[in-house]
């Protein structure tokens, strides 16, 4: 295999940009399979909760919450190639606190502070586990193209060992 060398700074900055923009795509497509799951059970818990259990239907939708994130990190961590868990759980977050805002400037949803900070708990907690599940992910492809995907960034960096 040839050496980057040869690479300008704009080449070298075109490959960083789609870089990042690689990670972030897959952050929110990670973050997208959780909100799509997380929109299923709404359904399913909506149609429980006019049959009247509310309760089953909280404890499923709770489930349903641990494992659409956990999904979502691991769509992560199949396809990224650097931090997945940082990925993951930042990808989370940032679909979580659109949400919110989503909610509160577009919709003019009225929440008490008490409801608020529960919001903002599931937004910054329930992504651990799409943390863990892509590194999970990222755990069990082989060390050859981990060690592959170092090496190649340390070449771009220009700090080949």
């Amino acid at each position: 295999m040839h050496k980057q060398l040869d690479l300008d700074r704009l080449d070298r900055a075109t490959l960083r940009v789609w870089r990042w923009s690689n990670l972030v795509g897959w952050g929110l497509v990670g973050a997208t399979v959780t909100w799509t799951l997380a929109a299923a059970t709404n359904v399913v818990t909506g149609h429980m909760a006019d049959l009247g259990q509310n309760r089953a239907g909280n404890a499923i939708a709770f489930v349903m919450a641990f494992l659409g994130t956990v999904a979502g990190g691991v769509v992560v961590g199949a396809r990224v190639y650097r931090s997945p868990g940082l990925v993951a759980y930042v990808g989370q977050v940032a679909f979580g606190l659109a949400w919110i805002a989503w909610h509160y400037l577009v919709a003019h949803e009225a929440w008490n502070p008490a409801a608020f900070e529960v919001q903002c708990v599931f937004v910054f907690t329930f992504p651990v586990f799409a943390a863990t599940g892509a590194v999970a992910v990222w755990d069990r492809r082989p060390h050859a193209l981990r060690q592959e995907a170092r090496r190649r960034r340390n070449q771009i960096r220009g700090t080949t060992p």
